[in-house]
């Protein structure tokens, strides 16, 4: 009876495990355990199993049954007691990008909506995939074939449920920082990468003949080959490429959703004299062993493509006798197989798919993630499940599938961890959570609030957040007066994902009797403003704590500082309020110049940073645009602006394409522009996305669009 009980329960707890599992691989921990409680680590003693089966053209198979697999643990067959297939395609495709792009625009400027610009719940998260650039190990040519790869890729396979970052092997510890929902954020990390000379890649991805054969005396041998074993190493630098993983292993351990790492290299040898030396693969075996651990699947690609080992029009062979071009022809295609072993090696233990001998990279980073668009969870009793002294071990075990022509993908080793109960430690104080918040990709919504940030010109970005009063504590003195207070945290981390500026304020929030109720019902509008030096991409997240009740808030966004000195089109500060009944239209312009450089009063804060309207409102908006072409000094700009309003994935609005007004510069040296725009009565409330689109006539193809994205909400 007592064993009934127990396996009763484990079988209890795989079924609410395998619930979860229908809204990801690992699901999320709504609750936060309360100060003094014990902690509780639950999981079961029975196996999971994920796997994946595609037919012989790599395409999915989704209807399988239990009986249709044997699993094999310890040379022996166990019984499969739970199966399931989890489905992680979205359920509306929407549109391809390219559908309605116009020539001279590119994918993302008429495309759809981000579906959102910060910070996203981590209920969300379907699927967590980290795209690993391993500059260290990519050639000149493959770096650029790679980078309009991975661009398509992001604008046209990815899904609004993705949770992704784009990391450089050679950037260092980051990695959480990089992770976002924002497409916007991942394309400005693409469009950064660049050839990593200290590396071990060259400018080719094929390493040219040298037409001197010495033997090992150094006495140079004309017509014969060298008696000597071939160079298969990469020249060294394994360990930024292995660093890299360890840490996106690491960052991904503890996210929802289906995890995927895609690592992009072109060569990892680890069968070569130096990287056994070097201790390659015993580190490789520890890194499969931590992602086997955490449920990470990793898929390799060796963007190297198809490669002939003949000779080629780089190769120098003057004064080289046949047998040594035979010679080196079969020391290059030996070498060439080596120095992919480690990527084979990688997909094989964890599951993934490695994919080489292709040119498309675009459908070779297709082939990777559309195959983790579903998998199949099982499960199995082992023969010491009712052993409570039993410790946590690894399993080794083998999946087939019975069905001829199909190929099943699943990791090698499968871990069970015991029932454990942990005693909290001691309370974290508020620099602790207020750096938790910070660090995690997830918003933090124990205090409610929204950060827009805007850059405003010369050196500095502009955030203006707005704060749900309901959700702050204040405590009411003698003297009639509500008192709080609000410790804020703001950092911008760069496309490495390294902290390059950091703001904290505390805030004292004295409010009137009279006042409160209008508090709560509008919420607390504050500003602050973050140095940043350097143009480039930003990813701005900031943290709140209430200092009353100690509860924490989160944001973050995307936000691109131009670089004023260059010509490349740049619209930036995308603003959006109302135009009060009172103010009138004719005042408009003069509220644009000020929300633009820096809003000057608590209602222009108020209406820049809450954004709810109503159907029927007058909008006026402004943006600053950097990089905009002259045929001369003196001759103006030649610029058209266009409007666009979606609801979701649906485009409500396209404004006519008009000019843009270029009389009006800001102190850093862009052009301010602005424009009106009256809502539909027909509007329905919800969410939306405003969309402005730039384009200079005078600049070259592929350069002349640029557009920013701002959301709002239609409140009735």
């Amino acid at each position: 009876m007592e064993k009934l009980m127990k396996y009763c329960a484990s079988l209890l707890l795989l079924l609410v495990m395998a619930d979860a599992h229908a809204n990801g691989q690992t699901p999320p921990d709504k609750r936060q355990p309360e100060k003094g409680d014990d902690v509780i680590k639950v999981t079961t003693n029975l196996v999971q199993v994920d796997a994946v089966v595609t037919d012989k053209e790599g395409r999915p198979v989704t209807n399988l049954t239990a009986a249709d697999f044997e699993l094999v643990e310890n040379a022996q067959l166990r019984a499969i007691t739970e199966f399931s297939y989890i489905s992680l395609r979205p359920e509306d495709t929407g549109r391809e990008p390219n559908s309605i792009a116009r020539k001279g625009e590119t994918t993302a400027n008429r495309s759809g909506p981000p579906r959102t610009l910060h910070a996203i719940r981590r209920e969300t998260v379907r699927r967590a995939i980290a795209i690993v650039v391993d500059d260290v190990g990519l050639s000149a040519e493959s770096t650029a074939r790679l980078r309009s790869a991975l661009e398509r890729f992001v604008q046209e396979r990815t899904q609004s449920t993705d949770l992704i970052a784009v990391i450089r092997a050679s950037g260092g510890p980051g990695a959480m920082q990089q992770f976002t929902s924002n497409r916007a954020q991942v394309l400005a990390t693409i469009k950064g990468l660049t050839w990593y000379q200290m590396g071990r890649g060259r400018m080719s991805a094929t390493e040219s003949w040298n037409p001197l054969d010495n033997n090992e005396d150094g006495i140079e041998l004309k017509g014969y080959s060298a008696n000597r074993p071939a160079d298969l190493s990469g020249k060294e630098f394994f360990g930024g490429s292995l660093g890299a993983l360890g840490f996106v292993i690491q960052g991904l351990s503890s996210f929802p959703g289906r995890k995927s790492l895609v690592l992009v290299s072109d060569n990892l040898p680890v069968t070569s004299r130096e990287a056994l030396a070097a201790g390659v693969t015993r580190a490789l075996d520890k890194l499969i062993e931590q992602a086997n651990q955490h449920s990470i699947v990793i898929s390799t690609i060796d963007a190297r493509g198809m490669q002939k080992p003949g000779p080629t029009a780089d190769d120098g062979q003057h004064n080289l006798a046949a047998n040594q071009i035979n010679t080196r022809t079969r020391e290059r295609r030996l070498k060439f197989n080596v120095q992919s072993d480690g990527l084979n090696y990688l997909a094989a233990q964890t599951g993934g798919i490695f994919v080489h001998s292709n040119n498309d990279l675009t459908d070779a980073l297709r082939r990777v993630v559309d195959g983790e668009l579903g998998y199949y969870l099982l499960a199995y009793r082992p023969d010491d499940l009712d052993d409570e002294t039993a410790r946590a071990r690894t399993f080794k075990v083998r999946l087939r599938v019975n069905r001829p022509g199909l190929e099943v993908r699943t990791r090698n080793a499968f871990h069970r961890t015991k029932l454990t109960r942990e005693v909290d430690g001691p309370p974290k104080g508020k620099d602790d959570l207020l750096r938790e918040a910070l660090v995690s990709p997830f918003v933090t919504e124990g205090v409610r609030l929204k950060m827009t940030g805007l850059f405003t010109g010369g050196s500095q970005v502009k955030i203006l957040l707005h704060v749900d009063a309901r959700d702050l504590a204040f405590v009411k003195s003698a003297d009639d007066i509500y008192n709080g207070s609000l410790d804020i945290v703001a950092v911008a981390f760069d496309d490495n994902g390294k902290p390059v500026r950091q703001v904290a304020r505390t805030q004292t929030l004295r409010v009137p009797s009279a006042a409160y109720e209008h508090l709560l019902r509008d919420g607390v509008v504050y500003s602050m403003t973050v140095p940043i030096q350097s143009p480039g991409g930003y990813q701005l997240r900031l943290a709140l704590r209430d200092g009353t009740s100690g509860r924490l808030g989160s944001d973050s966004q995307f936000v691109e500082v131009p670089d004023a000195k260059k010509t490349r089109l740049t619209v930036s500060g995308f603003a959006v309020q109302r135009i009060e009944p009172e103010v009138g239209l004719q005042h408009a312009p003069e509220m644009q110049r000020t929300s633009v450089e820096g809003p000057g009063g608590d209602g222009a804060r108020r209406g820049l940073a809450v954004r709810r309207f109503d159907a029927g409102d007058l909008l006026t908006y402004s943006y600053l645009i950097y990089g905009a072409r002259r045929n001369s000094r003196t001759d103006p700009p030649s610029l058209l602006t266009q409007i666009r309003l979606f609801c979701g994935d649906t485009e409500v609005f396209t404004g006519r394409v008009s000019s843009v007004d270029v009389s009006q510069e800001s102190s850093s040296g862009g052009i301010v522009a602005q424009g009106n725009l009256r809502l539909g009565t027909g509007l329905t409330a919800g969410e939306y996305f405003i969309q402005v689109i730039v384009t200079d006539k005078l600049a070259a193809v592929g350069k002349q669009v640029s557009d920013q994205w701002l959301d709002f909400e239609i409140v009735k």
